[in-house]
């Protein structure tokens, strides 16, 4: 028996050993693999949950690479320097181990465009940088969905420019549900952006709500500190030729912004109602996950090196993005209501 003893020991120090001489990334995934074996039986990844889990490895390994990269750029100009290197040692693996069990166990996959992505900013607290995972709205409509209180069977969401007709139909004693007319009048001059809207459809169509923002109110979510490269603007961009940075105006991407602001603002908590029967662990821990990021992440002016991974406009240089929200706990620049 001790000889058995003696032979079953010696491979869990080697391993041990091994661990420990891998790289910060390598021993990263390690500690998911070993966070997820020791969760409870009632908390436990099915296959699916532990794919989408290992999937946010990469995702974030090149939002580190992006944001390197970022940053270096940005010293070139910046008054203000930032010396701390967007790197696997300094990244603070606690708190990013236990999201990256919650949103998968949600269904939230980082290889899926605007499902979710990394967000990286400096914590004062810790001298290292905090990685928060931040939804996007298709993110944030399956969310919706799965929690929703009142099943959701469609949704439509449009732009409406100055040469479309649109006309709100809301619910009344003489009409059962919210409604609305809307035509594309010449689909090549549409003319000016006006706005947009959501309708969203529910099993019992009579729930059926019409949401609609102007590009008032649209850009009153623009976030603090938007990039340019999307939302329009100026940015410090090194000149080619003479090698030095000047001023240019980007003309960014408006028009993608608003879309995806109506359809973040649609799916928060304000319309979808949340049914407390089927909300579990991994959906408060990410609620309460992403509204401590929201307060740090515009507390934190390293939030201006964030950066993200999907294949098409990145969110995560647009979030927390802010919605309304009656709530005394949202953040500055962010509500609550982001966030079903």
């Amino acid at each position: 028996m001790a000889e058995k003893k003696t032979a079953d020991k010696k491979p869990k120090e080697l391993a041990t050993k091994e661990v420990a001489t891998k790289s910060p990334a390598a021993r990263f995934a390690c500690n998911i693999d070993a966070e997820i074996a020791s969760l409870p039986t009632s908390m436990q990844l099915n296959d699916k949950q532990r794919e989408i889990a290992a999937a946010y490895f990469p995702a974030i390994d090149a939002a580190i690479t992006a944001a390197e990269q970022r940053r270096l750029s940005d010293n070139e100009w910046k008054s203000t320097k930032n010396d701390l290197p967007y790197t696997w040692e300094n990244i603070d693996f606690e708190p990013l181990k236990l999201a990256i069990i919650n949103n998968a166990r949600l269904g939230l996959d980082s290889r899926i465009s605007n499902h979710i992505s990394p967000v990286m900013y400096k914590s004062g607290k810790t001298g290292k940088y905090t990685v928060t995972l931040m939804r996007g709205y298709v993110g944030m409509a399956l969310v919706a969905k799965k929690y929703a209180l009142y099943p959701i069977t469609g949704a439509t969401i449009e732009l409406v420019y100055s040469n479309d007709t649109f006309q709100i139909l809301k619910k009344n004693a003489e009409r059962e549900k919210d409604a609305y007319l809307f035509d594309i009048n010449n689909p090549f001059e549409r003319g000016e952006l006006l706005g947009g809207f959501c309708y969203l459809e529910f099993e019992d169509s009579g729930m059926n709500k019409l949401i609609f923002l102007s590009l008032r109110e649209i850009l009153k979510r623009k976030p603090a500190y938007a990039s340019p490269e999307f939302w329009g603007g100026t940015k410090k961009q090194k000149d080619k030729k003479t090698g030095k940075w000047e001023e240019s105006q980007l003309e960014g991407w408006l028009e993608e912004m608003a879309w995806k602001t109506i359809a973040r603002h649609a799916f928060g908590g304000k319309y979808v109602e949340i049914d407390p029967e089927k909300v579990d662990s991994a959906y408060t821990a990410a609620r309460e996950d992403y509204i401590d990021a929201a307060y740090a992440v515009v507390e934190s002016e390293a939030h201006l090196n964030a950066a993200s991974v999907p294949a098409e406009l990145p969110e995560s240089v647009d979030t927390p993005d802010g919605e309304d929200t009656d709530s005394e706990e949202a953040a500055p620049d962010t509500e609550e209501d982001d966030l079903p």
